[in-house]
């Protein structure tokens, strides 16, 4: 049973929302710039903070937002401290996506360059803009699950996201154009 299609005024037990939430949790982690080294520590950071807080979970209100609201700020604090250049290539552990075994060497190959040029992009954004942007293109959340994570104003999630999209709009441009350029040059 999907998070969504749980009942409202049922109460989730741990393991529920362990098996609910489990990777969505780990991508954001990766998403969120928690370098490779620290990211299962993070994940298990997060998952006991659920544990010890379940009993002030509100069963009437969203698990998933719950939830990211903690991953957000167990990711922030292994992330604080590093440097831009120390962490570049570190949050991908291997793939953030889950293998699959139909997938030939040059899909494979596609995705891994693909994921490392979204974390590169991702690098170049700030906390609030990189949070706002993974919850709602990599994640696909709403704007209001956004703001109650961040809690913050649903208009300023907005204009945090129309900001980093412009961003990754013009980036992903310009890296069309080296591309361009580099396989001009051969």
């Amino acid at each position: 049973m999907a998070a969504e299609d749980h009942p409202a005024h049922a109460k989730l037990t741990f393991e529920e929302l362990y098996r609910l939430h489990h990777d969505r949790v780990w991508r954001t982690i990766i998403c969120l710039g928690v370098p490779a080294e620290a990211q299962e520590d993070a994940l298990q950071e997060v998952f006991l903070v659920v544990h010890r807080r379940l009993d002030t979970f509100d069963a009437g209100s969203s698990s998933k937002a719950w939830i990211y609201a903690i991953t957000r700020r167990v990711a922030w604090t292994h992330h604080r401290g590093r440097t831009r250049t120390r962490r570049k290539l570190d949050a991908i552990r291997d793939d953030p996506a889950p293998r699959s075994i139909s997938r030939s060497l040059e899909e494979e190959l596609a995705l891994r360059e693909a994921s490392t040029l979204v974390m590169r992009f991702l690098d170049t954004l700030g906390e609030a803009q990189r949070t706002a942007f993974v919850l709602s293109e990599i994640e696909n959340l709403r704007v209001a699950e956004i703001a109650q994570i961040v809690e913050a104003n649903p208009n300023t999630v907005q204009s945090r996201l129309r900001l980093a999209r412009r961003r990754f709009e013009r980036w992903a441009a310009a890296h069309a154009k080296r591309k361009e350029r580099e396989c001009g040059d051969v």
